[in-house]
This record gives structure tokens, sequence and C-alpha cells, in this order.
């Protein structure tokens, strides 16, 4: 089990973000990635003591699993091998430790991420309203194949190599979401100082009907024939829907919220404040979530791409940043959105944008295609190495070294 190979299983602790000199960066749930990864892109700061620091910090060849998240997600897991600078850990994960003379610690971090993604925690876990949980009890239960070192290693050197080509495709991608700004900006100039001249309107003046909220209904199992529920997690950063966790609405009168072309909704809610998303007749049937704002754009006036574009500029999100307010959690209304001011290009120039931005679009497809594959590819081998088949060859070639490290991985347990 687990808590046999680990020399620590420790739980973070809780504390509110505050900057400030006595307070260090602390690594809560999204900063593991659903792809096993550590991801630094937000990373809240917190005042500790002195105490805290040596008992809450980590260092590299340390485990990270979330312990506390929705039922989905409790079990993501990630290698920590960042040596710049300290980090500490929320009560909402478990660092692991291991003894690295019979368990190498990238190997363990491997195994706990395909337990996850096989769905194995999720007979795990306690849970409650909208929340789960495994507790360092439960999870020191976890029964984990250990061959010799040796193979460990080799395993992860495999994974290692088939996980680069992930981080490559993820990249790319992360580049292309910058070309529709760059368009929008070479196309219509600057935001912020309307080089062009164009006539500067606000979302409402642009708009039939103002802002709607979307509904208020329970997310349920999906049933085919049934609209998508979007909410605001279904939505990527960079206004795509995304492919997990699809849900319907527990709704019978659901029309009023059915989306069509053109529809553009805003986050009006949470820590993604502002995200945006333009319906696509391609991504079926669909109806939106509360936290949710439609805008129905006046496509005599604007065409919804020119605005979905705007959203994704550098100076919109300034304007995000100036007016979410930070009460419980940021929140932009549906009348401040209204309000929003955005340049009005003659309507040639809007088709031209129009046609290159769709090819955009296409193109996204093409790449979603092939980041699928990538992933069927490296989940095909963590299945291979967590049954013993992506190794047979290697192992019967080096047998004899093997069961002397078998040997002397019983002892150390033993001991």
């Amino acid at each position: 089990s687990l808590k046999e190979i680990a020399i620590d299983i420790q739980p973070g602790f809780a504390r509110q973000p505050k900057d400030g000199s006595e307070s260090l960066p602390q690594l809560r749930t999204n900063n593991i990635s659903p792809e096993g990864h550590l991801d630094l892109s937000l990373v809240k700061n917190v005042p500790v003591s002195t105490r805290e620091i040596e008992r809450y910090s980590l260092r590299p060849g340390d485990i990270l699993f979330n312990n506390t998240n929705s039922a989905d997600l409790v079990g993501k897991t990630a290698f920590f091998d960042n040596d710049d600078g300290l980090f500490l850990f929320s009560n909402h994960m478990t660092r692991i430790r291991v003894n690295e003379k019979f368990a190498d610690p990238r190997y363990i971090a491997r195994y706990l991420y395909w337990t996850w993604k096989t769905g194995g925690f999720r007979r795990m876990v306690t849970r409650w309203v909208n929340q789960a949980a495994i507790n360092k009890k439960m999870l020191g239960s976890v029964a984990v194949p250990l061959p010799p070192p040796s193979e460990q290693r080799r395993i992860v050197e495999i994974l290692d190599q088939a996980d680069a080509l992930r981080k490559k495709r993820a990249e790319a991608d992360a580049k292309a979401t910058r070309i529709l700004p760059a368009l929008f900006y070479k196309m219509f100039g600057d935001p912020a100082t309307n080089p062009k001249g164009w006539p500067i309107k606000t979302l409402r003046e642009l708009s039939i009907g103002g802002p709607q909220y979307g509904a208020n209904a329970k997310a349920i199992d999906y049933k085919t024939g049934a609209p998508r529920y979007v909410r605001i997690t279904d939505i990527t950063d960079d206004g795509h829907l995304t492919d997990a966790d699809i849900k319907t609405l527990d709704l019978d009168d659901w029309e009023t919220y059915r989306l069509v072309e053109g529809d553009l909704l805003f986050a009006r809610s949470g820590a993604t404040v502002g995200k945006t998303y333009l319906y696509q007749p391609e991504d079926g049937l669909c109806a939106y979530a509360g936290y949710l704002i439609r805008f129905k754009l006046d496509t005599t006036s604007i065409d919804p791409w020119v605005v979905f574009a705007f959203t994704h500029t550098p100076y919109y999100h300034l304007w995000v940043a100036s007016k979410r307010r930070t009460a419980a959690q940021p929140n932009i209304n549906g009348q401040e959105y209204a309000s929003l001011r955005l340049p009005q290009p003659d309507r040639q120039t809007q088709q031209q944008f129009v046609c290159l931005a769709r090819e955009l679009r296409a193109s996204h497809g093409k790449r979603k295609q092939v980041a699928s594959r990538i992933q069927k590819l490296f989940d095909v081998l963590l299945h291979r190495a967590f049954t013993g088949d992506l190794t047979a060859q290697w192992r019967e070639a080096h047998m004899k070294e093997l069961l002397e490290e078998m040997e002397q991985q019983v002892r150390a347990l033993g001991a």
C-alpha cells in the first residue's frame, strides 16, 4: 500500500490569500492540471509562520495529490519538480514523500494520476453537497504495484517521452489562441486609441433586447437528445466548449435558454469572470446556466465574431479587471456588460475579418483532433505501464538484475 512506501503523507493547511512581506505562494486545486502537470499560472500567496513553513513546504521530488474537489477531480496528481523558490500547499492538497530506496516518486505520481484517470478514486471518495474527499488514511490504503526501481525508472522514461509530445502540442495550441486577438488589432486597431476612427458603441446599442441571465436549474447527467447545459466550467479560456463532464439541465421549460447562432455568453461570476463563448451550430443543442449572461447581437450592426474577438483582447481584459467586484467572489452584472464600449468597423472590414476568424475556428477543430489522438496514445501507454505490458520485453532482457533488485526491495520493505 502507499503508506508502506511513504515516509510522509501530509495534508496542507487552510488560509485566506493575502499578499505581504510574510506571505508565500500556496498551491491549490487549480495548480494541478487535468493532464497531471503543475500549473503555476495562477498562484495565491498566504501569510505563514516559520513553523508552517517547516511543516508544509514543498521540495523537488514531492508528490501533490488533490484530496478535496468535485468527485470527478479528486485524485488529480502531479510530481513537484520546481526548485524556483518556496511553495506551500492548501488543505485540499496532500503532499506525499516516498522512500526512494524502493519507490521512484515520478513513478508513484504517474500511477496515482493513472488511477484518477481510470476512475479508481471515485469509488473511494467520501461525498457531501457539491464536494468529495479522500482523507489521509484512505489515501494510505491505496494499493501500488511496485516493480524493481530500474523498471520503475524505465516506465517513467517512456512516459516522460510521450508526455513531452503532449506538452509540445499544448504549447502550440496556446500560441494559436493568440492569433484571433492579434488579427483584431491588425484589422481594426487598438480599441484603447481607435486609430482608424471607427464609431464607438456600447454593447447594449449593438444588441437586441439587452442582457439575459441563464437558467437557475440543476445540472444532471446528459441524455441523448437533451440540450447540453453550458456552464462557466464548460467554457475554455479561449472560448470553446470542453469535452469533459457534459451535463443537461433539470428543467422541462428550457426553450427560453436555448442558444442560437450568434448568441454571445459572458461569465458574470467567479475566478473566470469575463470569459466569453460564441455559440456555434456545430456545438449542438445547448441551453445556458445562470452564472452566464447572453447578449443577442444585432447582426445588421456588427458581426458576433467581431465582438467575440474583441473580448479576447488585452484591452477587454483590462476593462474586466477594472469592473469586477470582489465581495465574496468577483462579479460583473448584465448592466455593466451592457455599458462595455467597443468599435463598430465598417461592414466590408467586418466581413473580411469574419472569413479569417472562421478559418481559425476550423483549424482549432483539426488541432483538437490531433491533441485527442496524442492523449489517447498517452492513455494507452499509461494502461500498458501499470499492467506490466509496456516493459515486458525490457524485463525479460534484464531479468537477472531485476531479480537482484527485487530481493533488495523486499529486504528494505521488511526493514
